[in-house]
């Protein structure tokens, strides 16, 4: 792996100083940085630990001499020069894969990494009651107790107080099932999630990473244009645009983005409840990635403008038949005392919003940077394809531009460069939709 000297800040430069491997169960530890030909880091806020692989080009014949069989760590200590302090990140080896061994003296394959906590995940269950207890509460008992993790832990407080019984499920199982039950405090959304960063974990809703302030305006450049004084700013060029989804009526209606019904069985008064969900009139109750109260214009010519509805739904409010039947989505559920109703008011919420979040995604490609993570909100600066204004101003594209949510990432290190690709997405656009 390469690196850097410390005066100089360049985008897409990284500095590994170490990779090694150890063995759990002996005192034996290698160092195979010059064995890796390219290293793997995946971040997501959809997954419950980091994952990620090494590329090895093995001339000690490591795989059968150390031996690799599964009883492995792997200890990686890097960071970006002048960008922020040197992490060590420790993994467990749970597989390796694509061995090939048709060079003389070489030997290559790809190990498999994930994080400690996945493996005591495996290990045990949980299997005890939770009287009085807010599902955050609960969610950092299991992370402390039953994963034995002592990582940090970021953890958005949530409303209202339970008795909750676990029957006999893994720990990851449990904090996502929390996770699905959760309201935070001062909201209304249920989009909680449980997930990792190089950070630690984090218990949150989604509603409050949207919200937050953005980390920066990343812009389309052309790759080759350099600044004559490199800074940091150098890693919010976007090499790379791909629009992965835009959105897909097919999958919104019959997965209840628009509308949903519930129908509750009241098993203790022998009867029925039916609500229905109308995302028109949720929308402005929840916080998106973009401000819903933008009145942005369209313009269609230079002497031409719509005005805009006065919010960034994904429909208007006066939305057709097609996305306004609550029928297209049914959810039956059963209610055996009046305790624990707050599922029934979670449930549409979430069956929504995690649908909204699924719709406009985009992967930006960059310079590796360190300092990002899933979670962050990044401005994005995407052109217009349309032709240059009158004033030579570059006019921005008005669905696609704005604000993102970054949901996953993808660091990719080899001996030449540190290059990252983002999955980034936002559940409204950048300007309100014409009504004219």
């Amino acid at each position: 792996m390469h690196s850097i000297r410390s005066d100089t800040v360049v985008g897409g430069i990284i500095k590994v100083n170490d990779i090694v491997l150890r063995s759990v169960n002996i005192d034996k530890e290698f160092s195979i940085t010059g064995l890796v030909d390219s290293f793997n880091l995946f971040e997501n806020v959809f997954t419950n630990t980091l994952t990620g692989n090494l590329q090895i080009g093995d001339t000690a014949n490591l795989i059968s001499n150390f031996p690799i069989v599964g009883h492995e760590e792997i200890v990686i200590t890097m960071g970006t020069p002048n960008i922020e302090r040197v992490q060590t990140k420790k993994f467990r080896i749970y597989k390796v894969t694509d061995i090939d061994s048709t060079s003389i003296g070489m030997r290559r394959y790809v190990i498999h990494l994930l994080s400690g906590e996945f493996f005591m995940n495996l290990k045990g269950s949980v299997s005890r009651s939770f009287p009085k207890s807010t599902t955050s509460t609960i969610a950092e008992k299991i992370l402390r107790t039953d994963l034995e993790s002592d990582k940090t832990f970021d953890i958005e407080e949530t409303q209202n107080v339970h008795d909750i019984v676990i029957p006999n499920w893994k720990p990851f199982e449990a904090i996502n099932w929390l996770a699905k039950r959760s309201v935070a405090e001062h909201r209304d959304g249920a989009n909680y999630l449980f997930y990792e960063t190089r950070d630690g974990f984090h218990f949150r809703s989604l509603e409050s990473l949207a919200e937050s302030n953005s980390v920066g305006n990343y812009k389309r450049k052309p790759s080759n244009v350099t600044t004559g004084n490199p800074d940091e700013e150098q890693y919010k060029n976007v090499n790379k645009i791909d629009i992965l989804n835009s959105f897909d009526m097919v999958a919104n209606i019959p997965n209840g983005m628009f509308a949903n019904r519930l129908i509750i069985h009241d098993m203790i008064n022998r009867k029925t409840e039916t609500l229905d969900y109308d995302y028109s009139k949720e929308y402005s109750k929840m916080m998106h990635v973009e401000d819903n109260k933008k009145t942005n214009k369209w313009r269609l010519s230079d002497d031409q403008n719509i005005n805009g509805q006065g919010s960034s739904m994904m429909v208007h409010e006066t939305a057709d038949k097609l996305t306004t039947s609550p029928l297209s989505k049914q959810t039956l559920v059963s209610r055996f005392d009046d305790i624990n109703t707050y599922y029934e008011r979670t449930l549409q919420n979430r069956i929504s919003q995690m649908q909204q979040i699924d719709n406009i995604k985009l992967n930006i490609t960059i310079s590796g940077d360190t300092t990002r993570k899933v979670g962050d909100v990044l401005n994005l600066e995407l052109p217009s394809i349309e032709p240059v204004l009158g004033d030579g101003t570059i006019p921005m594209d008005k669905l696609y531009n704005g604000r993102y949510l970054v949901t996953g990432l993808r660091h990719k290190i080899d001996s030449s460069s540190h290059v990252m690709v983002m999955e980034v997405v936002k559940d409204s656009y950048f300007s309100s939709l014409p009504t004219e």
